[in-house]
């Protein structure tokens, strides 16, 4: 784990849980899995409030354990999940998420559940102050729809643990006396693995949400809105229907393709709706999907005539690199992108290659390549002519790497999302008496008003933070995209 994410991780919990319980699981994250007297010695806590600080971190899913017997006594370690950490950032998306699609009462039991964890049923009941009737509504749609999940005992554990418990349970089942030979064992494992891909957890008890369906709809969206911009709106309202169609059946909005369907669904998908053609069509949707087959992007793929499958793959790295040639737009100008879009086009060359089919001076082209380089933007690769490795029997030749920059790109996204933090606590301490004086009983229940200049200070302020969560909602849409799609 870098101290980039690290720093970033220690600030998330630091906002959601306070001072204290940042502090357990900064311990956590910077040494590991660790068990309760390891944790005391480093962060030089109390056990209560260690326990408690724990009890909070396993409750919202920050924190996995799991017991393991050492001679005569059971030990439990204790692991930060450090992907859930970085999640708690997208709360608001999925509370959005939920009531734009399934409504208000939607939105508000999502808020519920990620504010508590994970709740009960009677527990969901009191706290959503619903009528029975109308959460059992929300909970039917919500599970439909994949957005929460029940949950049970093994869910505290870590993957690892969940794996080794799978692994001891099918040895045992197998009933065989002796132990199991390599070619069995290696068996064995892969029946795990094919198992665990295919497998959907069904549990009997509580409630949490399910955070890859949520970034499975913003995925839809996304490629939707590709579509759009690269044919028309028509097209990009065609691919939502298709993804929403199969949204069943897609287990993961990482895979490759999406599930196929057939030529003559696709005109039912859209069917009422007016599609935009030039001239009389018989079948205007084909048409669309004619354009987008063959289409730069590909972003539809034609599998055997009759089918046709969404790209998901390659979408993504088509938007992935939309955002690449962005980022060196708004930075180093229209050159540099050129430069890289060439490089990412012809895959190697060398500096004079750029030069001239960039149509640019050779100098220029140097410094537009070095200063890309430094930002992880553009690669360089020797090959030499002998085995001495002298410069001057050598090819130098330039080329980008789409995942290499990605990684570069989101450890940028990280570095800036852990600034935003820092400049909000900033902030909020410099105005502290500001704000204590707002929260005051008699400002509150209007006996008493604030000065003009207080005014302006708290305006000011409000400002300043609304700008700041609004380039954490952006920072977070291009990690998203980066990273989770």
């Amino acid at each position: 784990m870098s101290k980039i994410e690290l720093g970033l991780c220690g600030e998330i919990l630091k906002e959601h849980f306070g001072s204290l319980v940042q502090k357990v699981g900064f311990v956590l994250l910077s040494k590991g899995r660790s068990n309760l007297a390891a944790i005391a010695q480093s962060s030089k806590l109390p056990i209560k409030i260690i326990r408690e600080s724990l009890f909070i971190l396993i409750q919202n899913h920050q924190v996995t354990f799991a017991e393991n017997t050492e001679g005569m006594r059971v030990v439990v370690y204790y692991e930060a999940n450090i992907k859930e950490i970085l999640l708690r950032d997208r709360f608001a998306l999925y509370i959005s998420t939920a009531s734009t699609h399934l409504g208000v009462n939607a939105g508000l039991i999502i808020s519920k559940v990620l504010e508590a964890g994970y709740l009960a049923p009677l527990k969901l009941l009191k706290s959503c102050k619903l009528t029975e009737k109308d959460i059992s509504a929300c909970m039917e749609k919500l599970v439909q729809g994949r957005f929460v999940r029940t949950v049970s005992a093994i869910d505290s554990l870590t993957i690892n643990d969940k794996y080794i418990l799978e692994e001891r349970e099918a040895i045992a089942n197998t009933g065989a006396g002796a132990p199991l030979s390599s070619t069995e064992l290696a068996k064995l494992r892969k029946s795990l693995a094919e198992k665990r891909s295919n497998y959907a957890q069904t549990p009997s008890s509580g409630t949490k949400r399910k955070v890859l369906d949520f970034e499975e709809e913003e995925n839809r969206k996304k490629i939707a809105e590709l579509a759009s911009q690269r044919v028309n709106d028509t097209a990009g309202r065609l691919i939502k229907a298709m993804l929403d169609h199969t949204y069943s059946q897609l287990n993961s909005c990482k895979e490759p393709l999406s599930p196929s369907i057939r030529r003559e669904m696709i005109g039912t998908l859209v069917r009422g709706q007016e599609l935009h053609v030039h001239g009389h069509s018989n079948d205007p949707a084909m048409e669309y999907i004619e354009a987008l087959v063959s289409e730069r992007a590909k972003i539809v793929s034609n599998l055997n005539g009759t089918l046709y499958a969404i790209n998901l793959r390659d979408s993504v790295r088509v938007m992935q690199i939309d955002l690449i040639e962005s980022i060196i737009q708004e930075k180093f100008g229209d050159v540099c992108r050129r430069i890289w879009r060439l490089l990412y086009m012809k895959q190697k060359l060398d500096e004079k290659q750029v030069g001239k089919q960039a149509m640019i001076n050779n100098k220029v082209a140097r410094e537009c390549l070095y200063t890309m380089l430094k930002e992880g933007l553009v690669y360089l690769q020797d090959v030499p002519k002998t085995m001495d490795h002298s410069a001057s029997r050598t090819f130098f030749l330039w080329y980008v790497s789409i995942e290499r920059t990605c990684t570069v790109l989101l450890t940028n996204a990280y570095k800036t999302l852990h600034r935003i933090k820092l400049r909000r606590t900033k902030e909020l301490l410099d105005r502290t008496l500001l704000l204590e004086k707002t929260n005051r009983s008699d400002v509150l229940s209007g006996e008493a008003q604030l000065t003009t200049t207080d005014q302006e200070n708290l305006a000011h302020l409000n400002t300043v933070l609304k700008k700041l969560h609004i380039s954490e909602m952006r920072i977070d849409q291009m990690v998203m995209l980066l990273r989770d799609f």
